[in-house]
């Protein structure tokens, strides 16, 4: 089997996960726009758009790169980025008393967990490319 071209199960789990989240944090965010005038629902829309964004965001990142092999740099960059803008918006969100919107972040974190590499060689099926430097080392 050509490992070139064989599809990344656990990421298209993920990018699922990422675009269902965000296609419904934006229908829940939609609902309440007619009372989103001012306060705490005005704040929870926001946070929902912010987060949604974001999953939308993965998600068509993920679809794209369901058959190319991960590029470590790129899924470290993204990883460390994503956790900490997306953790300190839940710490807000929950400090500002918006719960639901904080789950539903944790719930974006959940989902990007899934589908991204956690090994120090990306996926089990689908490893880091190893360099052409390191090779040549090994020989």
């Amino acid at each position: 089997m050509n490992k070139e071209n064989t599809l990344n199960v656990r990421r298209l789990v993920g990018a699922i996960f990422l675009a269902l989240g965000a296609f419904f944090g934006f229908v829940e965010a939609q609902s309440v726009s007619s009372v989103a005038m001012f306060g705490i629902v005005r704040d929870y829309q926001g946070f929902l758009y912010w987060f949604s964004a974001w999953g939308v965001g993965l998600a068509i990142w993920y679809f794209v790169t369901l058959k190319t092999p991960p590029n470590k740099k790129a899924e470290r960059i993204v990883k460390i980025i994503f956790f900490i803008i997306i953790g300190l918006n839940v710490l807000f969100a929950f400090a500002s008393g918006i719960s639901n919107a904080g789950g539903f972040g944790i719930g974006l974190m959940i989902a990007y967990s899934i589908g991204c590499p956690w090994g120090k060689q990306g996926y089990k099926k689908h490893p880091y490319p190893v360099s052409k430097e390191k090779e040549a080392a090994e020989d």
